[in-house]
């Protein structure tokens, strides 16, 4: 395993204000998080309009396989509403060390002042990455 994902945290966060930005921020966390052949089993991506938050939670809380980590891409996210979103806040609070959860927003961050955003900064050990 390299020493890139090693240092990854177990929360980052990506928002782009287009489609072409979006695809390449998801790449260079994928890059970053898993070697080549370490994808097949243990990333996973998510499109939020059709998953719900305890269907993330569960991902993340699976056990990667033959790897260190495991990848959790949660694309679209701003599909879900304020209160769906926190509903993550529980798993961000102790995320699990061998998972890496990557929400996906487009043109539209989380208000800093939720609550949600200081859980996973606390959660994240060493601040969420935006």
């Amino acid at each position: 395993m390299p020493t890139r994902a090693r240092k990854s945290s177990p929360c980052t966060s990506c928002t782009a204000k287009r489609a072409s930005s979006s695809t390449a921020s998801r790449r260079s966390i994928e890059h970053l998080a898993l070697q080549e052949e370490e994808r097949d089993f243990n990333q996973s991506i998510l499109y939020a309009r059709d998953v719900d938050a305890d269907t993330v939670k569960d991902t993340c809380l699976r056990f990667p396989m033959m790897a260190e980590r495991q990848l959790v891409i949660v694309r679209e996210l701003n599909a879900w509403r304020i209160d769906q979103v926190e509903k993550l806040e529980p798993y961000l609070a102790k995320p699990t060390p061998s998972t890496i959860l990557a929400p996906v927003t487009h043109a539209q961050e989380i208000d800093g002042r939720k609550s949600i955003l200081k859980t996973a900064q606390k959660g994240a050990r060493g601040g969420l990455h935006q």
